[in-house]
């Protein structure tokens, strides 16, 4: 007997604990009734390591497995990424302040998107679910977190000020979250918007960063440590490290 899948999905096990699709049951004395459990099969691409460098008064973009850099921006405007034309792939976004707001020039567009004030945390995340990312902007609210999200009328108040403002998709529902990081003991402790508890992870002699490494769809915690003049990204679930750029690049996560 082997269970078949459908499309789009795959074998995982028996009821009863056999972990092969094609089975062959002998010495049988009654009835067995066995289930085929099946899972979706994830056609997300894994978020790579992406560092940032300065390079003539410009940002160098290198992401994992490409093998020439995106030049875009000036070293004065901050360096981000996102997906905002949703093509499911990142694209190298800078952030300038101008007038009294700050504009997020985004690779590939003619004009640039005008959100928040300057001294804001920006970050970019899909936070509607569609596919696409809109900036955030994070400011600093009677000792919390306010997440304003471009097209929201209300924002997202989550974490304290002692806490590293992020941005993730830890559930898979297809919706980046507030994500806040904390020291704690020496450690990390990611907190989850809609999660009771934490996820304990790293150093706090490491950059904690969020992305889905292993392209199941949710985002988990990365963290990036200096070591022989390389940067080592340690992603939560996998024991060995990505060794990519240089020490004093900016490091993020992204979709190639």
């Amino acid at each position: 007997m082997t269970a078949v899948p459908g499309t789009g999905y795959h074998f995982v096990s028996w009821s009863d604990g056999i972990l092969t699709a094609a089975r062959t049951d002998t010495n049988v004395t009654a009835n067995i009734s066995v289930t085929a459990t099946f899972a979706l099969t994830s056609s997300v691409t894994p978020s790579v390591p992406v560092v940032v460098e300065s390079w003539n008064g410009t940002w160098r973009y290198w992401i994992q497995g490409v093998p020439a850099p995106h030049v875009y921006g000036t070293t004065a405007m901050t360096p981000l990424l996102g997906d905002w034309n949703g093509d499911g792939k990142d694209e190298p976004i800078v952030v300038e302040s101008w007038n009294g707001t700050l504009r997020f020039w985004c690779e590939g567009s003619p004009s640039p998107i005008c959100y928040g004030a300057p001294g804001m945390t920006v970050l970019m995340g899909d936070t509607n679910g569609d596919g696409i990312d809109e900036p955030v902007v994070v400011e600093p609210w009677n000792g919390t977190w306010r997440f304003w999200c471009q097209g929201s009328p209300t924002p997202i108040v989550y974490g304290t000020t002692a806490m590293i403002p992020l941005l993730a998709d830890t559930n898979g529902d297809g919706i980046d979250e507030p994500t806040v990081v904390e020291s704690w003991n020496g450690t990390w402790r990611f907190w989850c918007s809609g999660t009771p508890l934490p996820i304990v992870y790293g150093t706090t002699a490491m950059t904690p960063l969020l992305g889905d490494a292993n392209g199941d769809g949710t985002d988990e915690p990365i963290v990036v440590e200096t070591w022989n003049g390389t940067l080592r990204f340690w992603c939560s679930g996998t024991p060995l490290p990505v060794c990519y750029g240089a020490p004093g690049m900016h490091v993020m996560m992204g979709r190639p």
